[in-house]
């Protein structure tokens, strides 16, 4: 039997607080008759409330266990082995999951997470069930209700932060002369996964490279195909790991690396991007909402005479490196809670000009992630903040 990778090992929170997930969905069930969470491995719903990544479709009755449904197609990711008592797991959805208690119930109101998801086997299996069903969607509710990180949570959080620093810390001795782009993402990728995390959604990469010469860096999405570029003295190279630990939580690192001295722009423009993290990151308390911190960075970003641009820069990090509550979505006129974990990097940047196959500018953003507390945001790592010069 093949043994799991720490990353894979996602049953790491206790019984009590499970069963307290579900209870918590009951709450903000009231009159409705029957919950459903769609597409559960989207947002990492599913990881949160059954502790298996693999399920698409949890069903949850006032009272009773859940039924938790694996995904019809999994793309070769195994059955993961069921710990929760409360739990039932199912492998096909049958017409009896969905009736359970409400067997020759009709007209009933459901309630939905990622109503979008609905399929047309979906519906026309209720309708079987129940007739005329009145849907009521609860997605910001649960997304709110999942952000808010418990200890446990945390715990396992912190431990992929420091995987992240030990990352960061060895990159000097990775990032060479001669090395291309692709060679230095799977050291790092290799690296990443010795020390616990990993996985196919997890990025190890170089998100920016090229010499600050008046030409745009050459930016590479962590999911494209890497280019065979070699590093030479002069390059900046922005590495960015949005990785997981033991359990599957993420997090995020994110600097720049230079070969040789920085030029004295790369400086300033750096420097730009801290104070823009550190004002962002002074709003972060329980009662804020992060369009107000979005707004009110960017009128110090620009006021300070720097472009900046509509990147989503404030968003929840967990079960996935996406959760929401995020920015331009309509969870941004949610208000942080304390015990949340947000990414927090906004962006300066620098018009390059007209360029023949890049984009005609350069951003500057420095990635970490922050725990919501009364007096605002906590970094969740001891990371230097600086240019790190080789």
């Amino acid at each position: 039997m093949r043994m799991k990778n720490r990353y894979e090992q996602v049953q790491v929170i206790g019984q009590a607080e499970m069963e307290g997930r579900v209870e918590h969905i009951r709450e903000i069930m009231g009159g409705l008759n029957m919950f459903l969470v769609l597409d559960g491995t989207w947002e990492g719903y599913s990881h949160w409330l059954t502790g298996s990544r693999v399920v698409e479709t949890v069903i949850v009755f006032p009272e009773g266990e859940i039924t938790a449904v694996y995904a019809r197609d999994m793309g070769g990711i195994p059955y993961e082995d069921a710990e929760y008592g409360h739990i039932r797991y199912v492998k096909e959805l049958k017409m009896e999951d969905l009736e359970g208690p409400l067997r020759g119930k009709k007209n009933i109101c459901i309630g939905l997470v990622q109503p979008e998801a609905m399929t047309r086997r979906m519906r026309r299996m209720l309708e079987e069930c129940f007739g005329k069903v009145e849907f009521v969607d609860c997605t910001q509710k649960v997304d709110v209700m999942k952000a808010v990180k418990s200890p446990q949570e945390l715990k396992w959080i912190r431990e992929a932060n420091r995987i992240h620093e030990q990352i960061f810390y060895a990159l000097p001795s990775i990032i060479k002369p001669g090395k291309t782009i692709r060679e230095i993402n799977c050291e790092v990728r290799y690296l990443g996964e010795k020390l616990g995390g990993g996985g196919e959604k997890a990025l190890y990469y170089a998100m920016q490279y090229g010499k600050d010469n008046g030409e745009p860096l050459t930016y590479a999405l962590g999911l494209s195909p890497v280019p065979e570029y070699r590093v030479e003295q002069g390059d900046r190279i922005f590495m960015m790991v949005e990785g997981n630990g033991c359990g599957g939580l993420y997090t995020a690192l994110g600097r720049n690396f230079i070969l040789g001295e920085p030029c004295r722009q790369t400086v300033e423009y750096w420097e730009m991007a801290v104070k823009a993290q550190d004002f962002a990151a002074a709003m972060m308390k329980p009662g804020v909402r992060i369009k107000d911190i979005f707004d009110a960075n960017y009128q110090y970003i620009t006021g300070e005479g720097y472009p900046t641009n509509m990147q989503n820069y404030l968003h929840s990090f967990g079960y996935v490196f996406g959760e929401r509550p995020y920015l331009h979505d309509r969870s941004e006129t949610e208000i942080l809670r304390k015990g949340m974990h947000y990414i927090v990097h906004p962006h300066v940047r620098i018009d390059r000009g007209e360029n023949t196959g890049k984009v005609p500018y350069d951003d500057y953003y420095c990635v970490d992630t922050y725990y919501v507390t009364e007096e605002g945001g906590a970094r969740a790592n001891s990371y230097p903040r600086e240019l790190v010069i080789l």
